[in-house]
């Protein structure tokens, strides 16, 4: 439902305000493959039609670093670059890069 509405209201921006707006991509973020409603919200949007095409293929993995790093106002690539937090950030630039 909130995908949903963010959609709706890109469609209300494109149509009223700014008809360049695009969604790139859809970003699975706080993503923990140990849970089972993780692993359910994250196969619901592989396999929705709607969503599948432009779900990005690196997840963002919950993880302190990330809140730590925004605590102190500094990108987490940055912060702690060896954590998992830059790692999944690396990984997300360089899937940009290649598409």
């Amino acid at each position: 439902a909130a995908l949903e509405d963010l959609f709706d209201t890109v469609a209300a921006v494109k149509n009223s305000i700014n008809p360049a707006i695009e969604i790139s991509g859809i970003l699975a973020t706080f993503f923990d493959k140990r849970t089972r409603v993780g692993r359910s919200v994250l196969n619901t949007l592989q396999n929705d039609p709607r969503y599948k095409d432009l779900l990005f293929k690196t997840t963002i993995r919950a993880n302190t670093t990330i809140a730590e790093s925004a605590a102190v106002n500094k990108p987490v690539v940055y912060f702690r670059k060896t954590s998992y937090g830059a790692s999944d950030y690396h990984d997300l630039a360089a899937e940009i890069m290649r598409n």
